[in-house]
């Protein structure tokens, strides 16, 4: 009978999620990763496989977590969850030591060189797009998308993506957050969404 695991998968994964988002995927030495999740070398490659094999897990496990609670926010409203969207970044990256958004990083660090990384990043990327076509169709069947507003809920979707990435980055590279906001109201304002200050 094979000796059962002494340890949580679940959440040693979210510890190693952790690490690589803070750290990145080449800082992270497989020494780095014993000492954060406390367990041996043997027993990572046992339950995840290589570093990259247990880095794609953390991706995935982003993506089923934090991603998806934002995105089923996102989907189910309007012209109210679009601006939500947005005060939750800003807010994330108002905080003193933010760390970006681990897909972002992702697409930076490993994906051009990880097809399967890539992949996941353009998941990620389609499921946004998604998101934000949804609530923009639902902001102008309420009537709250201004007439001067793009009318195409895809290039709506296409820009608010991008924007979402830039602000992203933007952040990672130190703008300021005050900058982020004028930034984050300035594109809602060019694809019609109602004018709100973020705080």
């Amino acid at each position: 009978m094979a000796r059962p695991k002494e340890f949580d998968q679940t959440s040693t994964l979210d510890r190693a999620m952790d690490l690589f988002w803070r750290q990145g995927y080449e800082a992270t030495s497989l020494s780095d990763l014993e000492r954060h999740l406390g367990i041996g070398r043997q027993s990572i490659y046992d339950t995840f496989g290589t570093k990259i094999e247990l880095y794609r897990q953390t991706l995935d496990r982003y993506s089923a977590v934090p991603v998806s609670y934002l995105l089923s926010r996102l989907e189910a409203g309007g012209a109210n969850a679009i601006h939500g969207f947005f005060q939750r970044l800003i807010d994330y990256q108002a905080q003193a030591s933010p760390h970006a958004c681990f897909m972002v990083n992702s697409a930076v660090e490993v994906a051009p060189r990880d097809p399967q990384v890539r992949s996941q990043v353009t998941e990620h990327l389609r499921r946004l797009d998604a998101g934000f076509r949804a609530a923009f169709r639902r902001a102008q069947a309420q009537g709250h998308v201004s007439a001067s507003g793009l009318k195409d809920p895809q290039a709506a979707a296409r820009l608010l993506t991008s924007a979402t990435l830039g602000l992203l980055v933007a952040s990672k590279a130190g703008v300021p957050v005050d900058i982020l906001r004028q930034t984050a109201e300035a594109l809602l304002a060019a694809v019609g969404i109602p004018k709100r200050t973020f705080s």
